[in-house]
């Protein structure tokens, strides 16, 4: 039997989306709201145990303007072109960074990606 190809993506031409819930510090950067646990049993544990069921990750500058593009309405790219406009040279090479904070992104299951129309 022959294997069956799958057909990848370009990274560059998807559209992010949130996964989970986010709020803004007051110097601007974000933080976004994980669960802890999936599993509903252990949530309640937990929660008379007095554990927070939600923990916190802290995103910088970069981060937190990638973090705020990835809106569902822009692809990787366009949001790459930004990135590069606000912060110049500071970022390079953007392309390079701006997919691999993607990929962590998605394997933390904080994104997901939808395809572009096009």
């Amino acid at each position: 039997m022959a294997k069956i190809k799958s057909e990848k993506q370009n990274i560059l031409d998807l559209i992010p989306v949130h996964n989970e819930e986010w709020g803004k510090k007051a110097d601007g950067t974000v933080f976004l709201k994980k669960r802890r646990f999936k599993n509903a049993w252990i949530n309640k544990l937990m929660e008379k145990c007095g554990i927070p069921l939600y923990y916190c990750i802290y995103l910088d500058e970069f981060g937190s303007f990638v973090w705020s593009h990835c809106n569902g309405s822009q692809p990787v790219f366009q949001i790459g072109q930004s990135l590069h406009v606000k912060f110049g040279e500071k970022v390079d090479p953007v392309y390079e960074r701006l997919g691999a904070f993607m990929k962590l992104l998605a394997y933390q299951k904080l994104i997901s990606y939808k395809v572009n129309p096009e």
